[in-house]
This record gives structure tokens, C-alpha cells and sequence, in this order.
């Protein structure tokens, strides 16, 4: 039986991180950036698995999945939502929308393939979570297990855009504070939140979450402060993570 899967993220480390991981594996990946790409990609080529991200721009996962459904009937595939952000209620938000399941973010490799290899063969897949420990740089258990399922240069890869990446995040964030641009500050901390992770910064990845929080319940914050303690912990990152893991 093939093994093919269609992921469909907006942010590029996930994208890169899901395919090295699931195409080591042996899984045949096609990646996309958007509902609309996705939508335009199901309309000539057959998977049998989709992972679908939730907050995108554009169309959102739930408004992409509505778009499968009523103009692509013959999708039948499994489809599972992938998300950092969830309701009280969990799961039942997702079947009630029509997913067959959902992943919590950020996803270990070993929990990745598992579920993807038990839909692919038809079995009733845990939905999975990652727990997190802080105070290391990088959690070393998490970066093993990415080292256990991607090529080394993909690793750096990984590593080298995040840190790419971040930066023009806290320079964008700079902006954001004084113009109390609350909803694109909490887009760009989720990014953070969900990118950190993934790669095992779970200190940065922690922090960005209760922010992210916080600012949901109350915006009267020092947000200047609370994001400069972030960027505290991503010089630290920055500055000692090459030699870490022997970039």
C-alpha cells in the first residue's frame, strides 16, 4: 500500500520538520503552505492521509476541511487537524467539525510516525501531545529523537531558520508593542511558541505560552518587559546552540 501524505502548514520549520521526519520513515510527503494550495492540490492528486493545520492565514483548518468536504466528495481520506491551541472541550471541537482526530503541538518524531503510520494502515491513532521540561537550552531528549528520524543537514537546517526566523520576529515585535497590535503579537507568539517546541527550546516555548495567555486575559501587561525576558532567553539559544549540538 502507498504511503502518501499531504501536510498543510503556513509556517515553513513545521513543514520541513514534519516532512524530514515522516520521509526518513519511508512515508511519501507533499507539503503545502495554504488551505487554497491544498485544496487546488487534492483536485488532481490522492493521498491517504491529510494533516491539516488549524491557524493559517487565508482560510483557517476548519474552513479548508469545509472546502474538502463539499467541493472534493471524493476525498475519503483520513483527515487530522494539527493545532497548539484547543478549547476546554479538546477533541470534541475537531470531531464535531469533521476531523477524524487532532495532534496537539508540539509533536515528538516517534508520536509523528506512530500516528501516521497507524492511519495509514487503517488503525484508530492516541491523539499525542509533547509534555515539556524547561531550564536546558534545548531539551537533548527531543533533539535525539529528531536526530533519530532526519538527516543531519536537515537538523541544521532547522535550527540555523529559527534562529533566522526568530530574530526578525523580535524586530517585528518592536514595532507591534508600542502600537498595541494585539492580534498580530499573539500570531507571532504563537509562532514563536509552536516553532521553540518543536525543536526542543521548551524554556522559550513555555514562557511564550504563558504570555500568550496572559495577554488573552489581560492586555494592561508590560508587554516590553515580558517580551524582553523572551528574547533574553532566545540570545542565550542563540549564542550557545551551534556549539551544543556541534553545528
Amino acid at each position: 500500500m502507498s504511503k502518501k501524505i499531504l501536510i498543510v502548514d503556513d509556517n515553513s520549520i513545521n513543514r520541513k520538520y514534519a516532512k524530514s521526519v515522516l520521509s526518513k520513515a519511508g512515508i511519501e510527503v507533499t507539503v503545502v503552505s495554504s488551505g487554497l494550495e491544498a485544496l487546488t492540490t487534492l483536485e488532481t492528486e490522492e493521498f491517504q492521509l491529510i494533516l491539516l493545520d488549524i491557524q493559517m492565514p487565508q482560510i483557517d483548518g476548519f474552513e479548508t476541511l469545509r472546502r474538502i468536504k463539499q467541493q472534493l466528495p471524493a476525498v475519503t481520506c483520513p483527515i487530522l487537524a494539527i493545532t497548539a491551541f484547543y478549547g476546554d472541550d479538546g477533541k470534541t471541537t475537531f470531531i464535531n467539525a469533521g476531523f477524524n482526530d487532532f495532534l496537539r503541538k508540539p509533536i515528538k518524531p516517534d508520536s509523528l510516525i506512530e500516528v501516521a503510520e497507524n492511519w495509514l494502515e487503517g488503525k484508530d491513532a492516541k491523539m499525542v501531545e509533547m509534555g515539556s521540561k524547561s531550564g536546558a537550552i534545548i531539551d537533548m531528549d527531543i533533539y535525539n529523537e529528531i536526530k533519530k528520524y532526519a538527516h543531519n543537514a536537515d537538523i541544521n537546517d532547522l535550527y540555523t531558520e529559527f534562529e533566522n526566523e526568530t530574530s526578525e520576529f523580535f524586530d517585528k515585535l518592536k514595532f507591534l508593542i508600542p502600537a498595541k497590535n494585539y492580534p498580530e503579537i499573539l500570531s507571532t507568539l504563537h509562532t514563536i511558541k509552536g516553532n521553540s517546541g518543536s525543536l526542543g527550546i521548551n524554556e522559550l516555548a513555555l514562557k511564550s505560552e504563558k504570555l500568550e495567555t496572559d495577554i488573552r486575559t489581560n492586555q494592561d501587561l508590560d508587554l516590553a518587559y515580558r517580551i524582553g525576558e523572551l528574547k533574553d532567553i532566545f540570545n542565550n539559544f542563540k549564542n550557545e546552540y551551534k556549539q551544543l549540538l556541534k553545528i
